[in-house]
């Protein structure tokens, strides 16, 4: 089973990890500063969790979904108020990936460019803004946000597999 777009992959079997290239929390800590200081919505994603501010973008879409799964398969949501302190003092957090979005493109263009001058991570080309359908009862809420994603360098699907 591939996971984080790439970032591990786990023998379902053995149940152990067999290829991974995690975040480290170097880098975690440098995308989470970049953000905060631009005040861009971002969630970082690790092997058990979803760690958010609050029900945005994905997260939001997440925990709407979450009301109709069995418990097991849920997606576990941990808001917490200080990411960067809370990443800062965590032992043994296998990152993922970072998700960033915002419904504004020239600012979330802007953060984007500001992202790569980070060493060693890859950023998402998304050229599109993400659509997702949240029902509420009876009634459909639509809800568009440019997106991207933040992986470590040359993490992809393919090379998981290889």
């Amino acid at each position: 089973m591939i996971s984080g777009n790439g970032a591990v992959a786990y023998d379902i079997n053995k149940k152990q990890i067999i290829h991974n290239k995690f975040l480290t929390k170097e880098q975690i800590l440098n995308i989470i500063k970049i953000c905060d200081e631009n005040s861009i919505y971002y969630n970082i994603y690790t092997e058990s969790e979803v760690i958010t501010k609050s029900l945005n973008y994905n997260t939001l879409f997440y925990y709407k979904e979450n009301a109709n799964k069995q418990e097991e398969k849920r997606t576990s949501i941990n808001i917490v108020s200080d990411i960067y302190n809370y990443v800062l003092k965590s032992n043994n957090q296998n990152f993922l990936k970072v998700t960033v979005c915002d419904n504004m493109k020239i600012i979330f263009n802007s953060i984007i460019r500001k992202l790569r001058t980070i060493e060693d991570i890859d950023v998402l080309d998304v050229a599109h803004m993400s659509r997702k359908i949240i029902k509420a009862g009876t009634e459909e809420i639509l809800v568009e946000y440019c997106y991207t994603e933040i992986t470590n360098q040359n993490v992809n699907k393919w090379t998981a597999l290889e």
